[in-house]
């Protein structure tokens, strides 16, 4: 048996002595969770609906949404939105200002968007979206706040 086997057993039969389950944060660190705080900057419209996207792959990113959240938006200025019991680990936003409310980023020629929209980290935008690289955060406290700042191209 290694030095590391014996260790986490040794702590697995502490555990069981005691009477505490493993996810007490003493072995299973991969289990912690908390909360996410999104500040979104910059609405510059009091109507319509926020869409937000957290996606944790870069696979997902601008695809697949691993939780979404949606807010009416009844006034100009910065929003906060919380995911909670988000568990520890990398993750990355996109959000749009939905402004009529119609479920879809309304584009232009060339798929230029319509509507506002921003990504964490709000990363320099050349031609075409960021990766998942450019807009990953760590979620690795209880509480973690990032801001986004909506953008538009006119």
């Amino acid at each position: 048996m290694t030095n590391n086997s014996l260790i986490l057993s040794t702590a697995y039969l502490i555990l069981w002595l005691l009477n505490l389950p493993p996810q007490s944060g003493l072995l299973e660190q991969d289990q912690r969770q908390g909360t996410l705080e999104v500040s979104i900057n910059n609405v510059r419209s009091g109507n319509g609906t926020l869409i937000i996207c957290l996606t944790a792959t870069a696979e997902d990113f601008l695809e697949a949404c691993l939780a979404v959240k949606t807010m009416d938006v009844t006034e100009k200025g910065d929003l906060q939105v919380y995911f909670e019991d988000l568990p520890f680990g990398q993750y990355a936003i996109s959000l749009f200002h939905d402004t009529n409310a119609n479920g879809f980023l309304d584009k232009r020629l060339f798929g230029i968007p319509k509507e506002d929209f921003g990504f964490s980290n709000n990363p320099n935008l050349g031609f075409g979206s960021p990766d998942f690289k450019d807009c990953a955060f760590a979620h690795d406290h209880q509480e973690t706040s990032i801001a986004i700042n909506l953008k538009s191209i006119l």
